[in-house]
Parts: C-alpha cells; sequence; structure tokens
C-alpha cells in the first residue's frame, strides 16, 4: 500500500547520536515536515502542561507525594515495609530532589509536566516503528490534546512519567524486533525496569510484552537460538535493575489484595470508565474514538498483522487483568496510563482507511485538524472545571471562621493529608482532629464545651465508612454551612 508522505524525496538515517551534527539539524528543521509538526506539537504540549501549574489546590494523592517525598533516599524502604506506602519509590526520589526549589504545588508537579511534554514526541517514534511516521504524528497530535493526559501532567502522581517509560520500552521492543540490534533489547529491558520501578502495575504490561516474544522464539524454528539471545538480554537487563523491587512487591500485592476494596471501579465499569477518560471525560468525544480506534485497528490489521496482534495482545491484556484485579484491589483508569499510546496510535491508524486511492498528504493534515478539532472540547474543560477538591481555599475559610479553641474536624482521617498542607492549627490556635467514624465523633462530642465544632468531609468518607453512619450523625448534629469544591462544611454549635 502506497501512503502520503509529507517529506517526498527526503530521509535522514542516524543510527548513532554522533550523526547528529549542525548541518543534519539545519537540513531536518528546514525540510521535514514531520520535524516541523513535531516540533510545533511539543510547544504547544508544553505551554498546556506548564499553563497554571500552580493554580490549583493539592488533593489527597498529591498530599501524599508530598509526605513520601519528604523521606531520604534509604528511609523510603522502611515506609513499604511498615505499609505506609504501596508505589515503588522512584518518582518520590526525583521528588525529594526537587523540593530542594521550594514546597509549591508548582514544583511539586513540574515533573509530572515534563514527562508529559516528553511523552509527545516518543508517541510519534511509537507510531512511526508500529505503523508508520503518518500514525506517529497523528498519534502525537492526540497526546498533545488530551485532557485526559494533561489533568495527569499537571498532577504530583507517577503517572506520566509511567506512561513515558513504558512507551519507550515498547518503541525499542518494536524497533528491537524489526532490527534484531542487541542494544535495542537491553533498551527494552531497561526502560522495562524503570517502569517497575515507578508503578507496581506496570507488570502486566511488562510480562504481556516479554510472554509475547517468548512465544516468538519458541515458533521461530531454527532462528530460535538467535532469537533466544535476544530475549534473554532484554530479561536480564529487566531483572538485574528491578530486582529490589521485586523482593517487595509480593508482599505488597498481597497487603493490598487482603481486604475488599472500598472505592475504584469494579468489573466492567473499569473498562467503561477507562474508555470515558481516555475519551475527554465526553461520552459522545468517547464514542467516536472508540469507533475510530476499532477502525484504525483493522487497518493496522490489514496493512501489518503482526503489530496489529501485538498491540492488541497488550491493550487486551492490561484492560482484562485490569477487571479481574478490580474484585480484589482498588482500580482506576489512572492506573491504564501506559496503555494510553496503544490507544492513540490504534486511533490514528485508521487515516489509512482514505489511504485506497491516491496518496494524498492532505489526508494527513485533514485528520490531523479533526483530532485537533474534537480534543478541544475537552482542553477547555481542564481549565474550567474543578476536578479536585480546593483543600487551599477551604483552609483559609476555617482559619477565618474560628476562634481560639474551637474544633476542627477533618473526615476521613486520612483526608487531613492535603489539608495540614495548607493549615497550621497551632498558628490558629485551634484543636484539630483527623476522624472516621459516627463512634469517635460521639466521643469528641462528649468532650465538647462551647466551643464550636466545624467538620469538612469529602466523598471519600464513603469508602473510610461504607455504613453511612458518620455521615447521618454530621448531618443529624451538625448545621450544613456549604461545599468548598469538593468539601462539605458542618458546623455543630
Amino acid at each position: 500500500m502506497e501512503l502520503p508522505d509529507l517529506d517526498p524525496g527526503f530521509q535522514v538515517r542516524l543510527r548513532r547520536f554522533r550523526d547528529l551534527n549542525p548541518a543534519v539539524i539545519k537540513n531536518i528543521l528546514l525540510r521535514s515536515r514531520y520535524f516541523q509538526i513535531l516540533l510545533l506539537l511539543t510547544a504547544i504540549g508544553a505551554i498546556l502542561r506548564f499553563y497554571s501549574l500552580g493554580e490549583s489546590s493539592l488533593w489527597l494523592d498529591e498530599a501524599l507525594t508530598y509526605r513520601f517525598s519528604l523521606h531520604p533516599f534509604g528511609e523510603y524502604w522502611g515506609l513499604i515495609s511498615a505499609g505506609g506506602e504501596v508505589h515503588p519509590p522512584l518518582f518520590y526520589w526525583l521528588t525529594y530532589c526537587m523540593l530542594g526549589f521550594g514546597h509549591t504545588e508548582a514544583v511539586l508537579r513540574f515533573l509530572p509536566a515534563l514527562f508529559g511534554v516528553l511523552a509527545i514526541p516518543a508517541i510519534y517514534l511509537f507510531g512511526s516503528v508500529a505503523v508508520d511516521r503518518n500514525a506517529g504524528i497523528l498519534g502525537a497530535t492526540l497526546i498533545t490534546f488530551s485532557s485526559f493526559h494533561l489533568f495527569y501532567s499537571q498532577e504530583a502522581r507517577m503517572y506520566t512519567m509511567l506512561m513515558l517509560l513504558l512507551v519507550l520500552a515498547l518503541f525499542f521492543f518494536l524497533r528491537a524486533r524489526g532490527e534484531g540490534n542487541i542494544s535495542d533489547w537491553i533498551l527494552f529491558g531497561v526502560f522495562s525496569a524503570l517502569a517497575f520501578w515507578t508503578h507496581f502495575l506496570s507488570a502486566v504490561f511488562i510480562a504481556a510484552a516479554f510472554l509475547w516474544q517468548g512465544v516468538t522464539v519458541l515458533r521461530s524454528g531454527g532462528d530460535w537460538v538467535s532469537r533466544s539471545r535476544n530475549l534473554a538480554a532484554a530479561i536480564c537487563s529487566f531483572f538485574v535493575l528491578a530486582l529490589p523491587v521485586l523482593l517487595i512487591s509480593w508482599p505488597i500485592l498481597l497487603s493490598r489484595t487482603a481486604d475488599r476494596p472500598t472505592w475504584g471501579d469494579r468489573g466492567l465499569t473499569v473498562l467503561s470508565s477507562t474508555l470515558y477518560q481516555f475519551g475527554g471525560y465526553s461520552e459522545v468525544v468517547a464514542a467516536i474514538l472508540c469507533g475510530m480506534f476499532l477502525l484504525g485497528m483493522y487497518m493496522l490489521w490489514r496493512a501489518r498483522k503482526v503489530n496489529f496482534l501485538l498491540l492488541a495482545w497488550i491493550f487486551c491484556t492490561v484492560l482484562v487483568a485490569g477487571i479481574i484485579l478490580s474484585f480484589l484491589m482498588p482500580m482506576a483508569p489512572r492506573y491504564f496510563i501506559g496503555i494510553l499510546p496503544l490507544f492513540f496510535v490504534g486511533i490514528a491508524s485508521s487515516y489509512l482507511l482514505l489511504t485506497r486511492g491516491k496518496p494524498d498528504p492532505r489526508i494527513v493534515y485533514l485528520f490531523l485538524f479533526a483530532l485537533v478539532l474534537i480534543s478541544i472540547p475537552g482542553v477547555i474543560g481542564h481549565y474550567t472545571e474543578e476536578k479536585k477538591e480546593n483543600w487551599r481555599d477551604f483552609s483559609v475559610l476555617i482559619e477565618q471562621s474560628t476562634a481560639p479553641g474551637d474544633t476542627v474536624v477533618i473526615m476521613p482521617s486520612y483526608i487531613s493529608e492535603p489539608f495540614d498542607f495548607y493549615y497550621r492549627n497551632a498558628t490558629d490556635g485551634t484543636r484539630e482532629f483527623a476522624l472516621s467514624s459516627e463512634e469517635s465523633l460521639e466521643g469528641l462530642l462528649a468532650e465538647k464545651g462551647e466551643e464550636k465544632m466545624i467538620i469538612g468531609f469529602t466523598d471519600d468518607l464513603n469508602a473510610a465508612d461504607p455504613t453511612g453512619r458518620a455521615i447521618e450523625w454530621i448531618k443529624a448534629h451538625g448545621q450544613y454551612a456549604g461545599k468548598q469544591e469538593g468539601v462539605y462544611v458542618f458546623v455543630v454549635p
């Protein structure tokens, strides 16, 4: 199949970094439409991700990032063994280094934003080797304007870092399968290990890729010796780097699945909510993109059947594993951010439907414009719709409405993490309690004198107290005083 080419007659092949000299760079800048578009997309992506980076308040997960990142490198292992945290340490270690620049929202979110920007050229590379350069540039367009990816690029968590490492691992995996260079196999193992150092659920993605290659080796016939040598290089590089985290992963998995999950999606809701958020938090846009994804995967099957089978295998394996695990542990769409590049490259592949006639470069430009147009409402919504609790303004409200001796109650108990990032009861002269149950509220009420009690709680209280008795107690004894962007406020006189 002859495909549109935005750079007809222009070709640059770089196998080594030292081949990239000033003359080559100038030639690429002036002549390559793909590079020019990618450069523009990366610049736009940087503006979108760094704009108003510190404007919104920290919420629970970001406040936990801050608390865990305060610990020096060696202390984090003690936190894991004590059950204080369930994520590997790499992102926290990097954030610990960033705190040297200040303890602000923007500093905490700087690395996720940076990783989010770097994902744009990374997805172009992945799409180029999985399909072609047109799919690569269209996939980069989707990630640039993805409100889902934009949200996590402005959140002080490890998810954009996880996605970047996984898409790079898959890029080197596909290139290694195509060209057979041992260095690419080693890099696949290295980036897979770094992803495992970032989030434990990356293990499903990594295992799916290794299993695919293992089956390929067994079916390769007489060439199985060289193929197994390459696979062994990838496995060794992965295990050498990931061994410290592998040793602690099993006890964490057991503790994580010991109790029935009280929050998150379950069953097929995992699939629907993930695709909904991938589609920009819009049912209409999600339906359009899912249709384009199915069409694109069909076109990829016709154009590059092996790559279609590989991408479909990893995509489905991760989702099915998530659906199964959702009955054992909390599951949320952000955990599946690693397959977002596969989703977007699948959508980008749908452009192949229009290339059956004469290959016209205008097809690519038309698709690029259409994808931007579809994504714009989600980008606007990202900046106009509040998706996090506003603990910053809530703390100001508490400071303005309390007197020395008053009692401040935050529920559930762990939600006090973001509140305490902004509020100091010692300075305000109040008493602060972090509670989760009706019994603890009754005990506090029994000690109450003439002072005022202000209770702030979020919907997380339904997970901490599934019986609902704590919320019933608050409504029975307190007076509703408003809602501060996700935080319900009650006053017990």
